[in-house]
């Protein structure tokens, strides 16, 4: 592929991410919005079913998002950009579109790989956002509060009581629960919760 149709490619990818969507004849907020959105505490979308399933699994947003973060501003680095990274996000996507054909120039390894990944962010984005409300267990880590990693559970499915992980993610209340101690984690302290649970895993 030659370097202009990989800056293009990079390029489209990208605005995939930026471009308002069509869902049903309906014109929704672009990919990136809606990740974002779904990181608030009211979804960014009022109350209801519809904020539910425009904000199903934050924790997976917020992984996405930061995997987003990282691999733009390394991409940026690349590029030479000798700014700082303190931007809306959007203004992050866009930038890297700016710079793309001196990454290109300099780094047209890196560039290449970006592309695909950046394909998969929307891939990954909309199977995210358009997953059902439902009750998501975590990797078995212990709970920050007291430390206790998988008790035993009645499940409806086996009728029985089975060995889960302390911790889990209810999608319609959005919230993170402990089974064990009772403790429960809002939106606003999920970055940090999963900061904790990262540390324990290593």
């Amino acid at each position: 592929m030659r370097s202009v149709a990989l800056v293009l490619a990079l390029t489209e990818a990208l605005d995939a991410l930026l471009c308002p969507q069509l869902v049903d004849d309906i014109v929704q907020p672009s990919l990136l919005e809606q990740l974002e959105e779904a990181t608030e505490p009211s979804g960014g979308l009022g109350s209801g079913k519809a904020n539910i399933y425009k904000s199903p699994a934050a924790l997976d947003v917020l992984g996405l998002l930061r995997e987003i973060d990282t691999q733009l501003a390394m991409a940026l680095r690349l590029a030479n950009y000798g700014g700082r990274f303190t931007m809306p996000r959007v203004a992050l996507v866009r930038l890297v579109i700016v710079n793309a054909s001196v990454l290109q120039a300099k780094h047209p390894l890196a560039l290449r790989a970006l592309i695909p990944r950046v394909h998969q962010w929307a891939v990954r984005a909309r199977t995210i956002l358009t997953r059902d409300p439902q009750i998501m267990e975590t990797r078995a880590q212990p709970c920050p509060r007291c430390g206790i990693r998988t008790v035993f559970a009645y499940s409806e499915d086996l009728g029985e009581r089975v060995q889960r992980p302390s911790l889990y993610l209810d999608t319609e209340a959005m919230l993170v629960y402990c089974r064990h101690c009772g403790a429960t984690w809002g939106p606003r302290l999920w970055s940090f919760l999963r900061t904790l649970l990262e540390c324990g895993a290593r």
